[in-house]
């Protein structure tokens, strides 16, 4: 598998739109979400926004928190 068919896998598994397996590891996640957002704010700035945080689960707070960790240097 390459390195393209893992991101896609794992970025469908955060989406809800993967056939696959879930993940038990995050860290796979973490950083599939962490080259996409890299990757767009390459070609302009990029805002995200996360609404009703409220309501997030645990591994959306770890990934909003890997997020800005990891990708603060990006526009």
């Amino acid at each position: 598998m390459t390195e393209v068919d893992d991101a896609t896998r794992y970025l469908s598994l955060l989406l809800g739109l993967g056939l696959d397996e879930p993940t038990d590891d995050p860290v796979y996640l973490q950083f599939a979400a962490r080259q996409l957002v890299e990757r767009l704010a390459e070609r302009e700035p990029l805002l995200l926004v996360f609404e009703d945080l409220h309501w997030a689960d645990d591994a959306l707070l770890e990934l909003i928190d890997y997020l800005v960790a990891h990708v603060r240097n990006h526009r």
